[in-house]
């Protein structure tokens, strides 16, 4: 996993050493708005309403969610889209969102290859977030030619206007960039697969989708090319029923974060913060104590919390490298690490070196794991060469893949 499209990470020691230099915490925009936690399961409806010449835009959540926001036009609570993230899971669907992309050039949309990880949001309603489409208002019939849709309605459409796509790019650096893509199709048993957004080729008029007025909701599906963060920005524009007057909504952005880093980053940093890559990406250090946003996600600690420390070993909560005797006295290297099933794209490499410059793989022949006490760890025992005859440094090396 060591290539030019991974990040990486290392801590290493003698005979481990943890080389983390405390410094003092600087002034970061790292303020978190709306809910606590990203938006990853329920029903969800991205809701437009039109009234009195003018839209409102929010995110309706099913009952039972807490709701920062009351809507003036409906009085009933909501969510301000740019304000929160909504997540697809890197777990294989149905218990998440990754698929492999299927085969057939009627799936080259969707901008990855055939057999290619793509991460899915369906159509239909399923275990994790389920978003719909609502608009509601007074709006004039007209016939759109969109071969698409080719029927006289009160059509209301939702054009795509932009994809930002923050996370590994093409080029192994973390940024902002057009690397990620995103689209929306519908499929049924009579018209087969329908494309109505896709970044991969460029966005122009044609990336829309079409709702009847009349109709008012509608689900589709979502797909996202790889692991990061999107920008997507949407902008909704129909006929006023009595002017007959085109009119357009102002854009909203809405984000998702794709796969287990990106959702780590959107449970501690705004929207705001967690698109900047001088803030988010994996070797910054908002919180200035000395250890990067990779080093705090690989061993659990906070980002924005600078007085955190590693802990002591004892009970079941180890997380940062240790060295620990056994009841015979045998050396382990022990750590507490993500497991790959919640966390793929991460992965840990054991290493060692005699004078911290040539570091080779250490034997895994005799490494134990354990259950943690977090749900989603696990902790490693990696027992150390007995009476070692020279001086011997081990290190864990930390790499995140695209």
């Amino acid at each position: 996993m060591n290539c030019p499209k991974c990040r990486t990470l290392c801590l290493c020691g003698a005979v481990v050493s943890l080389f983390l230099p405390h410094a003092p915490a600087q002034q970061r925009l790292t303020t978190k708005e709306g809910l606590d936690e990203p938006i990853e399961k329920g029903h969800m409806d991205v809701t437009y309403i039109y009234s009195d010449g003018k839209w409102e835009v929010f995110l309706q959540l099913d009952e039972g969610k807490l709701l920062p926001i009351d809507d003036p036009v409906q009085g009933v609570p909501s969510l301000a889209p740019g304000d929160n993230v909504m997540v697809a899971a890197d777990h294989e669907f149905p218990n998440g969102s990754r698929i492999e992309r299927a085969a057939g050039e009627r799936w080259d949309f969707l901008g990855v290859e055939e057999g290619e990880p793509l991460w899915l949001i369906p159509q239909s309603n399923w275990n994790c977030l389920w978003p719909g489409m609502v608009v509601r208002g007074s709006f004039a019939s007209y016939f759109e030619d969109d071969p698409r849709i080719h029927a006289a309605d009160d059509w209301v459409t939702f054009r795509l206007r932009d994809v930002r796509f923050t996370g590994i790019s093409d080029e192994g650096d973390y940024k902002t960039c057009k690397d990620g893509h995103f689209s929306t199709w519908n499929t049924s048993a009579t018209r087969g697969v329908t494309a109505w957004m896709a970044s991969s080729d460029g966005i122009d008029e044609s990336d829309a989708f079409f709702l009847s007025g009349t109709l008012s909701h509608a689900h589709f599906n979502w797909g996202f090319s790889r692991r990061g963060v999107y920008e997507l920005d949407l902008q909704a524009t129909a006929y006023d029923r009595l002017t007959g007057r085109p009119i357009e909504s102002d854009l909203a952005t809405y984000h998702w974060s794709v796969g287990a880093y990106a959702q780590w980053l959107a449970v501690h940093f705004s929207t705001r913060t967690l698109v900047d890559p001088s803030i988010s990406g994996p070797q910054e250090d908002p919180d200035g104590d000395g250890r990067t946003n990779l080093f705090e996600y690989a061993f659990g600690t906070n980002p924005r919390i600078a007085d955190q420390l590693p802990n002591d070993g004892s009970g079941n909560d180890i997380t940062t490298p240790l060295l620990l005797l056994d009841d015979v006295g045998r050396t382990y290297f022990c750590y507490g690490r993500r497991q790959q099933l919640y966390s793929p794209q991460i992965q840990y490499h054991h290493e060692t070196s005699r004078d911290l410059q040539d570091w080779q793989p250490m034997s895994e022949d005799a490494m134990r794991l354990e259950e943690s006490g977090k749900n989603g760890w696990e902790v490693v025992h990696l027992p150390l060469p007995e009476s070692p005859s020279q001086r011997h440094y081990y290190r864990v090396r930390v790499t995140l893949d695209r």
